[in-house]
C-alpha cells in the first residue's frame, strides 16, 4: 500500500476538496449526500494500492465516517480500487458522523 501525504476541507454546503502528493499533485473534489459540519483536516493522508486508482468518479463506502477528531473516508472507484483519506481534524467536531457521497478525481 502507498501513502500520499496533502489535506481536506469541506464547506457548510457539504462539498469538499482534498488534495494529496501522489508523485503529481492529486485533487479529489467531491460531496456528501448528508449536511455535515464544515471540518478541515491540514495534515492529512491518502493510502491507495495503485495510481491508477486515483482517476475517474469514487463513492464513499458505507464505513465512511468523520470526527469528532478525525476523519476515515474510504472510496471505492469503478474498477472496486479503493482509496482511504485519513487525517486529523483541526477543530473537533460534537460527535463522530456517518457519510455518504462522491467524488472525482481532478489533475
Amino acid at each position: 500500500m502507498s501513502t500520499a501525504p496533502g489535506q481536506m476541507k469541506s464547506t457548510e454546503e457539504g462539498d469538499f476538496i482534498s488534495m494529496f502528493y501522489a508523485g503529481p499533485r492529486k485533487i479529489l473534489r467531491g460531496s456528501f449526500s448528508q449536511p455535515v459540519p464544515q471540518l478541515s483536516a491540514e495534515v492529512a493522508h491518502l493510502e491507495y494500492d495503485a495510481f491508477d486508482d486515483l482517476s475517474g468518479s469514487c463513492d464513499l463506502v458505507e464505513s465512511a465516517w468523520i470526527g469528532p477528531t478525525e476523519v476515515n473516508l474510504p472510496f471505492k472507484n469503478s474498477e472496486d480500487g479503493i482509496v482511504t483519506i485519513k487525517g486529523t481534524l483541526m477543530s473537533p467536531l460534537d460527535r463522530r458522523y456517518s457519510v455518504s457521497g462522491h467524488g472525482e478525481w481532478l489533475d
